[in-house]
């Protein structure tokens, strides 16, 4: 009688949880990747995908973009999520990328706000764009579901064959270990199409110029 009074009650438990998660995911936006560009009045311009649940428990995400322009990242962050029906939440984000103009101008105040956020993996991966970051954010690919899991897969497939290994915790090592320099992806879009062009090179934290291996 005690174990079938257990198992009652841990079924429950299992069910409330379910219920709680589901309820959970369908108030929030999931952040898979943002863009870090330079703007006028010495601010920058947030560009950030998210993903948005559909009705029906088969149907796939929905995507949304949100821009803001601010003087730092934590502001422009709440900019966006005063434009959003539920809060913003980056425990998914994959890839922060940034326009050449806003790189060359150093990274560590925009990286430093991200090494700070619990949410936030230090697995995500960094990554410069020729051009403009909003330009790759807004891109919508026609492979794979979500913008973000195509940026992600593009680097790490150039990882395995002609691209440095570099996440946010090798980008931070780097930039404030003794004698070495970071280096990141450099992207870039041709046509309708998201591409490595070569590896962004840095002088402590900000970008210098490009490596083209090929």
């Amino acid at each position: 009688m005690k174990i079938k009074l257990l198992l009652i009650t841990l079924a429950g438990i299992l069910m409330t949880a379910c219920g709680v998660e589901k309820q959970i995911l369908e108030d929030i936006l999931i952040a898979e990747v943002v863009g870090y560009d330079d703007a006028e009045d010495n601010k920058i311009k947030g560009t950030v995908v998210v993903s948005v649940p559909q009705p029906g428990e088969e149907a796939d995400l929905g995507k949304e973009v949100y821009e803001a322009n601010s003087h730092d990242i934590k502001a422009a962050r709440q900019q966006e999520n005063a434009k959003t029906p539920y809060p913003i939440v980056g425990g998914r984000l994959t890839v922060i990328l940034y326009g050449e103009e806003l790189a060359g101008k150093g990274l560590n105040d925009y990286v430093d706000t991200y090494r700070r956020d619990p949410m936030v993996g230090r697995d995500l991966y960094l990554a410069v764009v020729h051009g403009k970051a909003e330009d790759v954010v807004k891109m919508e690919p026609k492979l794979i579901k979500t913008p973000g899991v195509q940026v992600k897969e593009l680097i790490e497939q150039n990882i395995r064959t002609n691209l440095p290994d570099v996440d946010l915790h090798r980008y931070l090592y780097a930039c404030h270990g003794k004698g070495i320099d970071p280096v990141l992806p450099l992207l870039e879009t041709a046509g309708d199409q998201i591409r490595v062009r070569g590896i962004a090179l840095f002088k402590k934290d900000r970008y210098i110029g490009k490596y083209i291996p090929y």
